[in-house]
């Protein structure tokens, strides 16, 4: 695949097998500079070019109308890439709107339309301000002491989306909220780690062996799930 694009003349990082790009990630998700990792080699290629992740040869496009081509025009055409789909498999199971194609995808999105309305999103500013300002409280009582910003603000996004999906049953239960912000954490921060350190979950065998946190991934996805299921029953 890689030769295939550079007989193009797409531009990119070079091609090294297994490892890739890998450890030039790590480096710049140790400085907590993630995004900015993209935005250089954008700088460096352009808004079309290639990289490894690990083993996985990756074409990145930040062209806004070929964007639109990818994700309206020929949107039939592409289908989401197998890594993507056993990230978010793994946290909410396989019928779910990120990971499903085709009709079941669309089906299951002009259901969820509706509560992406207008109205229902107003509806959902006081359920947001009111997150908001209990984690304000909080970290007002821990001024002086080292805060982990973005995993503050990680925990006040989860809150909301929770909030504003179960609403007040999921306020009053101090427990269920407790069991979701923290086995969402634990379970992305495996992920990230068996994407990161070691090119794990970009190798379907690797990914299936019973090691390199895969134990922490499959238990917190089913407390995720045994909590959502008693939330909706």
């Amino acid at each position: 695949m890689y030769n295939a694009f550079k007989s193009q003349n797409i531009p990119g990082e070079p091609f090294l097998p297994i490892l890739g790009q890998l450890r030039q990630m790590r480096q710049y998700a140790s400085a907590d500079k993630n995004m900015q990792y993209f935005v250089d080699l954008q700088s460096k290629h352009g808004c079309i070019y290639l990289f490894s992740f690990g083993p996985l040869v990756r074409l990145v496009i930040t062209e806004p109308n070929l964007i639109s081509d990818v994700l309206k025009k020929y949107a039939k055409f592409y289908v989401k890439p197998k890594l993507f789909r056993m990230v978010f498999t793994s946290i909410m199971g396989e019928q779910n709107l990120l990971v499903t194609e085709g009709e079941v995808h669309d089906r299951s999105r002009k259901m969820l339309n509706p509560a992406f309305h207008f109205i229902n999103l107003q509806s959902m500013t006081s359920i947001m301000i009111k997150q908001t300002v209990a984690a304000i409280d909080k970290w007002d009582t821990i001024i002086g002491n080292i805060v982990d910003l973005q995993e503050e603000l990680n925990s006040l996004t989860l809150s909301i989306i929770a909030s504003c999906a179960f609403g007040q049953a999921f306020e009053t239960n101090i427990s269920a909220k407790d069991v979701i912000l923290n086995s969402i954490t634990a379970v992305l921060d495996a992920i990230q780690y068996r994407q990161f350190r070691l090119p794990i979950n970009q190798i379907a065998l690797l990914n299936k062996l019973p090691m390199f946190k895969k134990q922490i991934i499959d238990e917190g996805s089913k407390r995720i799930a045994d909590v959502v299921q008693q939330m909706v029953s």
